[in-house]
Order: structure tokens, then C-alpha cells, then sequence
């Protein structure tokens, strides 16, 4: 049985709705740019508010969350289980702040 892990996606028109994870980094890793922005546009906030806490400065803090996109996407290979990649992007965003 597949697995079906949903995160909610802005379409075009600004309405939600669920994206299958495993199928949306499937194509990611395959390097389909459709599906990078589709987890970019997901997660981009929270990334943000996260390096935002670490560092506190707001112009840093949106440099140090594209950082840890590109790592992210990156390493993308590395992702085990695609139903942990809030966790694991979280953990990224978190890494890169705390280098900085």
C-alpha cells in the first residue's frame, strides 16, 4: 500500500489543497522544478520563522532559509521516509541558523 503523507499547496488561484509527499519528492528528486516550488511554497514560512528564531534579523534570516532549501534539495537523496520531511527540513533550517 502506498503511502500518502498530504501537506496543503496553494494553487495558482491562492486555493489549498493536499499534495501527496512521497509523490511530490519523488518528482523533486527527479528534478522536476514544478515540484521543488511546490515544497518550497509549503514550507518557506516556517523555514523562515525558524532561522528568524535562531538569528533574529529578519534580512538573515530569509538568506539562511534559501540556504537550507538548497541543502535541503540537495540532499533530498539522503530523505528516508518522505513522511518525515517537516522534521527533517525543520532540522536542516535549524542547523544552518545555528551555524550562522
Amino acid at each position: 500500500m502506498q503511502s500518502f503523507h498530504p501537506i496543503w499547496h496553494h494553487n495558482n488561484k491562492g486555493q489549498l489543497y493536499w499534495m501527496d509527499m512521497e509523490r511530490v519528492i519523488g518528482a523533486a528528486l527527479a528534478g522536476d522544478q514544478q515540484a521543488i516550488a511546490k515544497l518550497y511554497n509549503a514550507y518557506s514560512h516556517k523555514v523562515l520563522g525558524i532561522c528568524y528564531n535562531i538569528v533574529g534579523n529578519r534580512a538573515v534570516a530569509e538568506e539562511l532559509s534559501h540556504d537550507a532549501f538548497v541543502l535541503a534539495i540537495s540532499k533530498l537523496d539522503h530523505l528516508r521516509n518522505p513522511d518525515r520531511f517537516d522534521a527533517w527540513l525543520s532540522s536542516i533550517a535549524a542547523n544552518v541558523a545555528l551555524r550562522y
